[in-house]
């Protein structure tokens, strides 16, 4: 059986974001999501929608009050919902290190490489779970591996600076060398 968040429980409807970013939304009113105590940027949760498996992603904020989180396609998909359809949507605060699962893979990269666990752990929380979703981004073992030593290797090169576009352009064309 699934594990249920503890924290709030509420129902929405699925919508489509106006404006240049056409992302499927789920609104969140502040009153709503108060009893979850977030604070400042500190907005991220677990989530459930109509009972699926629990994930882990951020509420944005709404300019008028309020907040929002986006529906990726694979998860409507695998939910079963569309635009317009009244979703059941569990939250609850997210109290985890990272804000997603920590492959173990890079875990054991950086527990043998002092100077690259050094520089993952400078990195703002948002490059953290960037660098972790790019290493999740395969089921794959051997490839995880490999992008982790790729990523640990990048920001040793760069000396910790880390730019989107180059660290995933760096990790696609070692495991195209790698295939």
């Amino acid at each position: 059986m699934k594990k249920q968040p503890e924290g709030i429980v509420f129902d929405s409807v699925l919508e489509r974001m106006q404006g240049e970013y056409a992302w499927h939304i789920v609104l969140v009113s502040r009153e709503v999501a108060s009893p979850l105590g977030l604070t400042g940027n500190s907005r991220r949760v677990v989530c459930t929608l109509n009972d699926s498996d629990p994930f882990q992603c951020a509420l944005f904020p709404i300019k008028a009050g309020g907040y929002f989180l986006t529906v990726s396609k694979k998860l409507r998909d695998r939910v079963g919902i569309k635009e317009g359809d009244k979703v059941r949507v569990s939250l609850s605060k997210d109290t985890s290190k990272y804000g997603l699962p920590m492959p173990k893979e890079l875990l054991e990269v950086m527990r043998q490489d002092p100077d690259g666990n050094k520089l993952f752990h400078s990195l703002t929380p948002g490059n953290q779970r960037l660098s972790i979703q790019l290493v999740n981004v395969t089921s794959d073992i051997d490839t995880r591996i490999y992008r982790s030593l790729r990523l640990i290797e990048y920001l040793k090169h760069t000396e910790g600076k880390f730019v989107y576009n180059e660290v995933n352009n760096a990790l696609k064309r070692s495991v195209q060398n790698f295939d």
